[in-house]
């Protein structure tokens, strides 16, 4: 056995070293152990992303609720690494009786449905959904997050499609909260099948159908929008029925306007009291714009009709369809002319069409004369319609 020679005066000293060494040794070895998972190698973590065996995920998923921390720790690392293939058993811890497993499985699922495409964030929302028993608070929260997403993603897909919103002109704050309204023109190419998409947007309002490439029995679709107050059917296939069945399936739908798709492209005074069809704006390229209706001229006869007030005026209309040509008698200041029409098409003019959407902005504050028929919430069918505000023309 060898033997050292400590002087005296450094035998303190060692005896103070090897103490603390003895006493810092399992401290160290503590403390490497409870590492958090942050600084977890990038390695570990890309082998987990890559491909996890059912086995690797059953293992992390029982190390949720093992009794080091530094094992929990990186476990919770590992499954959120893992991602899709890990779906279905963290979204059954989320629902354990552990409260330990089940919070950091509701850690993972939070954390992917920040990531992804809309498709993967619904699944994972749904998933943290279901965890009322255990985790009620998050469970609602995802429950609300799930119609964000759906919404997001509908609003994305419908705008590829053609359809036109307003929120695209509201700014960030309004856009989450504001009632929705969507234009389907002449533009759409989603068909029928596309009109599904409506069904995600938990907050439209209004939703007008301006000479859309659809058929009477894509409109059914609309019976899935529980939230609609107004439903425009301008130029556009539709039945009796299937607007009775739309109707009827809708108690909240307080206004139902249809109309033929002729478009003059000028904005009045719809009130009943007006005695007069005032135009008090004609928008650019436009049919009234390109047959010389000024702002203030008093439109008195359509062809050979006689027109009283704006609902007289839309009724008139209303017999006629896109193309057709007819002369609009106007009385400016002292003067009457007779002025040769072609009307155009609803949907047509983005100008026009989007200054109608400005109209119809924060629901139903405005109404629109259907120039044809209205069911309105009563289930009363009123030919031609009752307007109250100044609308488009």
């Amino acid at each position: 056995m060898l033997k050292f020679h400590v002087p005296p005066a450094n035998a303190r000293v060692v005896a103070a070293t090897l103490l603390c060494a003895i006493v810092a040794g399992p401290f160290e070895r503590a403390a490497a152990d409870e590492t958090p998972s942050a600084v977890l190698p990038a390695a570990s973590q890309s082998a987990a992303s890559q491909a996890a065996a059912p086995e690797q995920i059953a293992e992390w998923i029982d190390q949720l609720d093992h009794q080091r921390y530094s094992v929990r720790e990186r476990a919770e690392t590992l499954l959120k690494a893992a991602g899709p293939p890990a779906l279905d058993a963290v979204a059954a811890a989320a629902c354990d009786p552990s409260l330990e497993r089940s919070t950091r499985a509701v850690r993972v699922l939070l954390a992917w449905s920040e990531a992804g495409d809309a498709e993967y964030r619904l699944a994972v929302l749904e998933r943290l959904a279901e965890a009322t028993e255990t985790h009620p608070t998050e469970a609602a929260f995802a429950a609300e997050q799930t119609y964000a997403v759906r919404e997001t993603a509908a609003l994305e897909s419908l705008a590829k499609m053609g359809a036109i919103d307003n929120l695209s002109s509201l700014a960030p704050p309004a856009r989450r909260s504001a009632p929705i309204h969507i234009i389907i023109g002449p533009k759409w190419t989603g068909g029928d099948e596309g009109l599904a998409m409506l069904a995600d947007l938990r907050r439209l309002r209004v939703l007008s159908f301006h000479s859309a490439p659809v058929t009477a029995e894509g409109l059914r679709q609309v019976k899935e929008i529980p939230s609609l107050q107004r439903l425009e059917v301008y130029g556009t296939p539709h039945t009796p029925e299937v607007l009775t069945e739309i109707q009827a399936s809708l108690p909240g739908l307080a206004e139902l306007a249809v109309r033929s798709g002729a478009q003059l492209g000028i904005q009045g005074d719809a009130a009943l009291n007006q005695p007069a069809a005032v135009v008090e704006h004609v928008y650019p390229d436009t049919a009234a714009a390109r047959a010389g209706i000024q702002d203030r001229d008093v439109i008195t006869a359509v062809d050979d009709q006689e027109v009283g007030n704006f609902a007289s005026l839309t009724e008139k209309i209303a017999q006629y369809q896109p193309g057709d040509s007819v002369t609009v008698t106007v009385q400016r200041g002292e003067d009457e002319l007779k002025l040769p029409v072609t009307f155009d098409r609803w949907g047509e003019n983005d100008q026009f069409t989007l200054a109608n959407m400005r109209a119809n902005q924060g629901g139903l504050r405005v109404r629109v004369n259907g120039g044809g028929v209205i069911i309105n919430g009563q289930q009363r069918i009123v030919v031609p319609a009752q307007p109250a505000a100044p609308k488009a023309r």
